[in-house]
């Protein structure tokens, strides 16, 4: 039959791929004692499940198609899952050995310690990015320019929350679904006294908005929500001024609500943040200038919003500030060793040592870029020098 056909092709190809693997990771130069072992016990099981997948084509009953197919699926992206790390284990070199002194460091000051992980140097992405797992043995997708500047490290820290994330996914992704949940529940008990046709009007347009946040892979929004109050609270003001550096050169329509991006409306993520900041940073003169900014970017900007999802419904400033304030004490409560960072920048900058922390470090290079362009230079220059040549 041609489907058994198909599936005894499948299975040889999937054992070149195996086989691949294998033969790739006798070539890793690098010791990676963790991801190692890891590889060789998914390339073990990869292997039992392709003999089960040949034992059931071998029968010729059309009765196990079905379990063929649900054998497959699952193995397919589970072997590209790991193809990609043996990928960029192939392609390390010294570049990303300085860097992974970086990543490691940070990982480190927010109370993460990671025991392997991987760098891999990229050209395709606006942002750093990390392919989390389920928390063991990460890569880190970084542009080629963070070896330029140390200014592009700050969004690390947005990253390093998926990590600590992906080790507690179930209750941290339950409690904000909770938080949109009884945000919604509120807001249909408020419609009020009207006709039947704007009651079951304004009714879907809640019901999609809380899809939106919580249907299927949809919690993903709320992950990347909780992501940046992660970063936030562990790098401070910093990461504020690089997300809207970010927006300012990337994002036309902070107000939009995109069905097809994983990611929340670039201004609730804002606004999300800029709840989290102390008073006293928000009215400094540096939080000031963020402000400032940030008003004159959403008045230039356009004001489009999608009319299927319309962002005072879908982002409500009460569910936003909601949604960040239980992320802060979800970090507070798997994280408690874990200090915020809710200092202002130093005013002296260019005095901070390279002994301090990481986001000490970044704050005041994000300091000097305002007060004194020529200081910014050097320090960048110094940061780069101390932390990736040490």
């Amino acid at each position: 039959m041609a489907n058994f056909a198909f599936y005894k092709a499948k299975a040889s190809e999937l054992r070149q791929r195996v086989l691949w693997i294998k033969d790739s990771l006798d070539r890793v130069e690098r010791i990676h004692d963790e991801i190692k072992p890891w590889i060789q016990e998914r390339c073990d099981y990869f292997e039992e499940q392709i003999e089960k997948m040949e034992r059931l084509i071998s029968s010729g009953n059309p009765a196990y198609l079905p379990r063929l197919r649900i054998k497959h699926v699952p193995l397919e992206e589970q072997l590209l899952f790991v193809s990609n790390f043996i990928g960029v284990m192939l392609r390390e070199g010294s570049f990303e050995e300085k860097f992974s002194k970086v990543v490691k460091r940070i990982c480190h000051e927010c109370g993460f310690s990671v025991r392997d992980f991987l760098i891999d140097f990229t050209t395709g992405l606006n942002g750093p990015a990390v392919r989390a797992g389920q928390g063991r043995n990460p890569i880190f997708y970084v542009r080629d320019e963070t070896l330029a500047s140390a200014f592009s490290w700050i969004p690390l820290f947005h990253e390093i929350g998926h990590i600590v994330v992906a080790q507690n996914r179930g209750p941290i992704i339950q409690s904000l679904v909770q938080i949109v949940r009884e945000h919604y529940r509120r807001e249909r008990e408020a419609i009020g006294p009207v006709d039947e046709n704007t009651r079951r009007r304004q009714e879907v347009a809640l019901n999609i908005a809380e899809r939106y946040w919580t249907e299927g892979v949809n919690d993903i929004r709320l992950e990347e929500l909780f992501c940046d109050c992660f970063a936030i609270y562990s790098s401070g003001v910093a990461y504020l001024f690089f997300w809207l550096d970010f927006g300012i050169g990337f994002e036309k329509y902070p107000k939009f609500v995109n069905e097809c991006d994983t990611h929340p409306p670039f201004k609730a993520r804002f606004e999300a943040c800029w709840r989290l900041l102390p008073e006293s940073i928000k009215t400094s003169g540096f939080g000031a200038t963020i402000n400032t900014l940030w008003e004159d970017y959403v008045a230039a900007s356009f004001s489009n919003t999608n009319p299927h999802l319309e962002y005072g419904t879908v982002c409500h400033q009460q569910l936003i500030e909601n949604l960040a304030e239980k992320s802060i004490n979800l970090i507070q409560q798997f994280w408690p060793s874990l200090g915020q960072w809710n200092e202002s920048p130093p005013s002296k900058p260019e005095n901070v040592g390279m002994e301090k922390p990481i986001a000490e470090i970044l704050n005041g290079l994000v300091a000097l870029l305002f007060s004194d362009r020529d200081s910014y230079r050097e320090m960048d220059r110094r940061v780069l020098q101390s932390l990736l040549e040490e």
